[in-house]
């Protein structure tokens, strides 16, 4: 029963998509919503903010250095500017690979669409599921309970 079901569903899928390619992919775009499309752009901002900041951090860091030696300021002062700046530099790269992972793996949705979308033209109509499609194509399988309408599963 299940087999059949997949089954069936992996055929009008792929049916689906290789009829209507474009229609396919710009339902599952739209999916990307506009809210989504700038929670990206705000974090690809952050990103080149934080990499900015830790360039100025540099220079701030060579600058009190310079006036350290030119006994422009103390010692004490050196010491307590440059842990200030050396403790921001660390929380910013810290945020870093966070960053960059969460744009990444947003970024792979729209190249896995693409994948998906190859993989699908490659197979023509499937007669039967095999462990390559299976494993190919099929993350996860929800059961639930059944939904009747009109007195019918």
């Amino acid at each position: 029963m299940i087999y059949s079901l997949v089954l069936e569903n992996m055929q009008r899928v792929f049916l689906n998509v290789q009829a209507y390619e474009k229609e396919f992919a710009r339902k599952q775009m739209d999916c990307y919503t506009e809210e989504k499309r700038k929670e990206l752009a705000t974090k690809r901002r952050e990103l080149n903010k934080i990499k900015k900041r830790i360039s100025e951090i540099d220079d701030l860091i060579l600058k009190i250095y310079e006036d350290n030696v030119s006994h422009k300021i103390s010692d004490e002062r050196f010491e307590v500017f440059s842990k200030r700046y050396e403790t921001e530099q660390q929380e910013l790269k810290a945020k870093i690979p966070e960053l960059e992972a969460y744009l990444s793996a947003e970024t792979d949705k729209t190249e896995s669409l693409q994948k998906f979308i190859a993989k699908v033209k490659k197979v023509t109509s499937p007669t039967e599921l095999t462990p390559e499609l299976v494993n190919e194509f099929i993350e996860k399988i929800v059961v639930s309970s059944p939904h009747y309408l009109d007195g019918r599963i």
